[in-house]
């Protein structure tokens, strides 16, 4: 374990030696999650081909007929078996992209100067909106 001094503005060094071992270059980000004795700082897994990654997240394939299921979404005589069939693939669906969301993309609270930006530019979007003329 190294120990490492914290900067007035909050920052500390991370060793040569781990930097090194952990491929960690500047400008990269880490992931720091709060634990009960500290802090724990991780080093996000880099994606090199994300529809790739994404292809092989769940364990067994997904064989999904996207032109059978229109086409018998068509058909008012879909049996509820088949509805069921189509409805639990994609709760499966939803939970990897849910995984891989929490697993990949850190999502952070907006500071209040962010917040406020972003409801300037909504309303600036939606006065624009407004003073179309169809």
């Amino acid at each position: 374990m190294e120990e490492v001094k914290v900067t007035r503005k909050y920052q500390i060094t991370i060793p040569k030696e781990i930097r090194m071992k952990l491929g960690i270059k500047i400008g990269d980000n880490l992931l720091l999650k709060k634990e009960e004795n500290g802090i724990f700082i991780q080093v996000p897994t880099k994606i090199s081909d994300p529809s790739q990654f994404l292809w092989n997240l769940t364990k067994k394939p997904i064989d999904i007929d996207a032109v059978k299921l229109v086409e018998e979404s068509w058909d008012l005589n879909i049996s509820v078996e088949v509805l069921k069939d189509i409805r639990d693939e994609l709760r499966e669906l939803r939970l990897l992209y849910e995984q891989l969301v929490e697993k990949f993309i850190p999502t952070e609270k907006p500071t209040l100067e962010e917040e406020k930006a972003i409801e300037e530019k909504d309303e600036i979007v939606n006065e624009k909106e407004l003073m179309k003329i169809d």
